[in-house]
């Protein structure tokens, strides 16, 4: 988990989250974002970078400072 650094993410029945959930951790990156379906390579970009490549001149970025934490698309 990025945000707490110690849970791992578990699949949801909306999105992914964290494990740490219980102990306060609100990290979530929905399936679909503004009615675009996140992949499994898109959501290791953002965990990883915190924003993944261009798609059809749109980019997701994961903001941390949000609280909950956000994914939000650029572009257009």
């Amino acid at each position: 988990c990025p945000l707490c650094r110690a849970g791992d993410l578990l699949v949801g029945n909306r999105a992914w989250g964290c494990a740490r959930w219980r102990e306060g951790c609100r990290m979530t990156v929905p399936f679909e974002v503004e009615g675009a379906r996140v992949s499994t390579a898109q959501l290791l970009a953002l965990l990883t970078k915190g924003v993944t490549r261009a798609v059809k001149g749109r980019r997701l970025r994961l903001d941390l400072r949000a609280s909950p934490p956000t994914v939000r698309a650029e572009g257009a």
